[in-house]
């Protein structure tokens, strides 16, 4: 147990894929090495409370709910199994779970050793679940762009108050005036006697192509929230330092409101981390949930009601379904 452990452990320290399951994963293996290297044989017990504390950004469970912020099993063996993708046959680490019954007794998770096909041998592997469930952040925790703080109070802003009133109709008139811009362009090259040269087509080619990519980054996603109600977050919406995040526009109460905000989920396939990102070209829906890990293979889709999603990429070779790789 202690020779694979360390061996799976330089496996990973150089690059540890992106996501909180590979942080739980490669806790777990930290602090069961240690417990091994002082002589003791027992197997180290962990509950989500422990995975919290030593990953979260804040080690405080007290302010994290646990059962949330912690990845699902099948996202965590999902990760312990793609980390030890190229360490060969044999036997392999494996995570075990005791589901809690009752108030107070909490899951409990530890690592052991077992041969490589036990679980096919015996039946009892569990069903691959690809059912995911979207996290949301908190109201403000998604910092908008400076010159956007004054109408995102807490992340957010009442589309009927007067701010955003005038917000939405500043970004109406602002659209139509960009439109009107560059049709008066074209039109103006169009009715112009002068003469057809590569400077005038280049000039020409510069203004197409500067229309378009001002609208389709800026103007065109808010047009999107009308109907979509979730729309990849526009340039200059959100701070620099900010990852990926979206817009959204939800009802509350009789008022409609819109917010910056991010969906985020953990891949069942790998343990990878799950963003929102277009789902064209290979996919129907607007908007779809990619693994950070593969963003083409792993695909999952996006109910912003319900905050759930399930697998819709290509179909999944047969040695992923059986959890032997």
């Amino acid at each position: 147990m202690l020779d694979q452990l360390e061996h799976l452990k330089k496996s990973f320290e150089p690059c540890l894929p992106r996501g909180r399951a590979y942080d739980i994963v490669a806790y777990m293996v930290d602090a069961t090495l240690k417990q091994l290297t002082t002589g003791s044989s027992a197997p180290i017990t962990f509950n989500k409370d422990n995975f919290v504390a030593a990953c979260h950004e804040s080690h405080d469970p007290g302010q994290v709910d646990a059962s949330k912020w912690v990845p699902k099993s099948q996202a965590l063996h999902g990760a312990l199994q793609r980390l030890q993708v190229n360490l060969g046959t044999g036997e392999r680490v494996v995570l075990h779970e005791q589901v809690g019954g009752g108030r107070g007794n909490t899951n409990q998770y530890w690592l052991a050793l077992e041969e490589k096909n036990t679980e096919q041998a015996s039946g009892q592997q569990p069903p691959l679940d690809l059912d995911i469930h979207y996290r949301q952040t908190a109201k403000g925790e998604v910092k908008p762009f400076f010159w956007l703080r004054w109408v995102f109070r807490e992340g957010e802003l009442r589309n009927r108050s007067p701010k955003g009133i005038f917000f939405l109709s500043s970004l109406f008139l602002l659209s139509v005036a960009w439109i009107l811009l560059f049709a008066v362009g074209v039109l103006g090259a169009y009715v112009s006697n002068e003469p057809l040269t590569l400077g005038n087509l280049t000039r020409l080619a510069v203004c197409v192509l500067s229309f378009y990519f001002v609208w389709r980054l800026v103007y065109h996603p808010w047009w999107q929230l009308i109907d979509h109600r979730v729309v990849l977050a526009p340039g200059g919406a959100a701070a620099i330092s900010e990852n990926p995040c979206q817009l959204e526009m939800y009802r509350h109460g009789t008022e409609k409101w819109t917010r910056l905000v991010r969906f985020t989920a953990d891949c069942p396939l790998c343990g990878g981390g799950i963003e929102l990102a277009r789902g064209k070209p290979d996919q129907r829906q607007s908007l779809v949930g990619r693994c950070q890990e593969s963003p083409h293979s792993h695909v999952f889709s996006f109910d912003r009601a319900l905050q759930i999603g399930t697998y819709i990429g290509p179909p999944l070779p047969m040695v992923l379904k059986r959890r032997d790789l």
